[in-house]
């Protein structure tokens, strides 16, 4: 069953034996993605230093049989590596809030229904006003994106109709007061263009909390992991309780 688990460019570490039509694997399968490479092989030059063993390819054949025990314990360090959880444009993940103060809640609603970035999605949680979600440009979004760590997890919501279009906070106007809900502080900052079409708003405070004090259970939801096979991002950590703002867990997760 290894053939229906392998693909390509992956690395797989076992005993190939000759025979009938063609050749099979015995004993353990040990597959590793394509970036675990050198990690790989900075492990099989340490064993070959230890056995006294040259680290030419003569040498390395050698470390297979002389160090097969040690190869089959061997664990990547990268897989070891805590997780750490970033936005889609790669920001850390806070829960993240700010509040204004409106003199005309009526004409606000106008400006948060007017712009095509803003997406009127109904009533909020406790009834007592409206929400719009902010939007951004999924593929500008994961274009600046920075490298991550080992073990990273993004996160990215989107609507049906939508798939280029990345969810990024949202708004809840429930009268006189307007709110703001993100997870990371960087979103939050992005609220500037929409707040200067609101006439005669206050400013009232922000919240920022770690991600650990805003933890929600997703289990069912695809969450993004970096690179581990294909050059893409897969579900690695179904069930994980994973930080996320209470608006922002409204939304769909999805990977990249």
């Amino acid at each position: 069953m290894v053939s229906h688990e392998v693909v390509r460019w992956d690395l797989v570490l076992c005993r190939v034996m000759p025979g009938g039509p063609v050749a099979s694997l015995w004993g353990p399968v040990l597959v590793y993605a394509p970036d675990e490479e050198p990690e790989l092989r900075a492990e099989l030059a340490r064993l070959a230093e230890a056995h006294g063993l040259s680290r030419d390819l003569g040498g390395f054949i050698e470390v297979f049989r002389a160090a097969s025990r040690e190869l089959l314990r061997f664990v990547p360090p990268s897989r070891l590596a805590e997780p750490s959880y970033f936005t889609a444009e790669g920001d850390p993940i806070v829960s993240a809030s700010a509040v204004w103060r409106l003199a005309d809640p009526d004409a606000a609603f106008v400006a948060l229904d007017t712009p095509p970035e803003l997406l009127w999605v109904g009533e909020s949680e406790d009834g007592t006003g409206d929400c719009f979600q902010l939007t951004a440009d999924r593929n500008e979004f994961l274009a600046r994106r920075p490298p991550l760590p080992p073990n990273a997890l993004y996160f990215e919501s989107s609507y049906a109709g939508l798939p280029n279009r990345i969810g990024t906070g949202t708004f809840v106007l429930a009268g006189c007061d307007l709110r703001f809900d993100a997870i990371s502080e960087q979103r939050v900052g992005c609220t500037y263009s929409i707040l200067l079409q609101i006439d005669r708003i206050r400013y009232a405070g922000r919240v920022c909390a770690p991600h650990a004090q805003a933890e929600f259970d997703v289990k069912g939801a695809n969450i993004g992991v970096i690179a581990r096979r294909r050059g893409s991002w897969e579900d690695r950590r179904y069930g994980l309780l994973v930080p996320l703002s209470r608006r922002a867990g409204s939304a769909r997760c999805t990977c990249a």
